[in-house]
């Protein structure tokens, strides 16, 4: 399995949820959360990617009076790259051996150990870029001023709005471009995960 393996498994959701699980997440509501978070933020899947929650009418058989139970399926169609990345931005534990395979294979060296601070702004930037793909130190002008993300506890949010700085902005960039977490060139990242 490589990064841009793309992970395609369909059935109920407790069948999707134990099979995620054996990836090495300790339990179905973490995945439970992944996918969630991927469905309420569809922008974030790349070309080919997706997830799609259906019912299923379980079939008229004779006998069969007034009472009928919806199944719910889930379609997953998603790069290891996307669930992991997923997992690191909400905090999710994964198992060593999902993990470890997945960072080698994306060229993050062996003893950086990814996780995203809420406090000093790391957390916002990645959630931008994850929805953007390619972002530079500019990538929060848009809301001018404005705190993009009053829900995280991040030290540049003044009373709802965003007092972080290019400099900063481009100190975050630089400290995740060294573990190949973006790429950069003319001084845009590129998400690489």
């Amino acid at each position: 399995m490589n990064t841009n393996d793309m992970l395609c498994l369909d059935g109920s959701n407790q069948k999707v949820y134990t099979e995620l699980c054996s990836y090495g997440f300790e339990c179905s509501d973490d995945v439970e959360r992944i996918l969630t978070f991927l469905n309420q933020n569809k922008q974030i899947l790349k070309d080919g990617e997706e997830i799609k929650y259906y019912q299923v009418m379980p079939k008229k058989t004779q006998g069969m009076i007034g009472l009928v139970i919806i199944n719910h399926n889930i379609y997953v169609n998603l790069k290891c790259s996307t669930i992991l990345l997923t997992a690191l931005f909400l905090d999710i534990k994964v198992a060593n051996g999902f993990a470890a395979l997945l960072v080698n294979m994306m060229g993050i060296p062996e003893n950086v150990i990814v996780k995203f601070d809420e406090y000093h702004g790391e957390k916002c930037i990645i959630h931008e870029a994850m929805i953007k793909k390619t972002i530079s130190v500019n990538v929060l002008d848009r809301y001018n001023g404005e705190c993009c993300n009053n829900h995280y506890k991040c030290r540049y949010n003044i009373e709802g709005k965003c007092k972080c700085t290019h400099a900063k902005i481009q100190e975050i960039l630089d400290q995740f471009t060294k573990v190949n977490m973006f790429k950069e060139g003319d001084g845009l990242y590129t998400l690489q995960w």
